[in-house]
């Protein structure tokens, strides 16, 4: 059975080729906590945990493998270093997501953390106030923070209250062009 689901319909247009010999290249793949993790290199091996260093744990305890995919799109933009850095601040939130993000999160606070080419951003939530009340030993974070994890260099997992966004960023065919996929 090929890739089309047919049964040796390509055998009659070119007779003799032995199939095995024209396969797809293998490439170095693996699952990690849900994720499926690949390097289009040629019998490369994959160590995920090597590539996120101290990041790996962090998102680890997400297990992405409890979650399920909701759906899966992709948006054209503008130039991928502009689509990129959209994800590392939040100073645009209330200009460009006026109905959606910039009411949940404030558009002008922060942190920031660095893991080597790696980095987390947390985006403080507008419930936030309502940690003053609460010993610091009972918070529960998550549903205060919006967390953006940047993998170098174009990936960034944003998770929330709400879920979890996996956003690719590519070039597109104009240098003014951008892919996102996002999942």
């Amino acid at each position: 059975l090929d890739v089309f689901g047919f049964i040796g319909l390509d055998q009659q247009g070119f007779p003799g080729i032995e199939r095995c010999n024209y396969g797809l290249t293998q490439v170095g793949c693996v699952e990690w906590h849900g994720l499926v993790w690949v390097v289009a290199t040629a019998g490369a091996e994959v160590d995920v945990e090597a590539h996120l260093g101290p990041l790996a744990p962090l998102l680890a305890a997400y297990e992405f493998d409890r979650f399920e995919r909701f759906v899966a799109y992709e948006l054209t933009a503008s130039n991928w270093k502009l689509a990129v850095d959209t994800y590392l601040e939040g100073y645009h939130f209330a200009a460009l997501h006026p109905t959606t993000i910039n009411p949940i999160n404030y558009d002008n606070l922060m942190v920031f953390d660095a893991f080597g080419r790696h980095s987390r951003q947390g985006f403080p939530r507008r419930n936030l106030p309502e940690l003053r009340d609460i010993p610091e030993h009972d918070w529960d974070v998550h549903r205060h923070v919006t967390a953006v994890h940047q993998l170098f260099p174009n990936v960034a997992f944003t998770v929330s209250p709400e879920g979890a966004l996996i956003n690719a960023v590519y070039p597109g065919r104009r240098f003014d062009e951008s892919i996102t996929v996002q999942t």
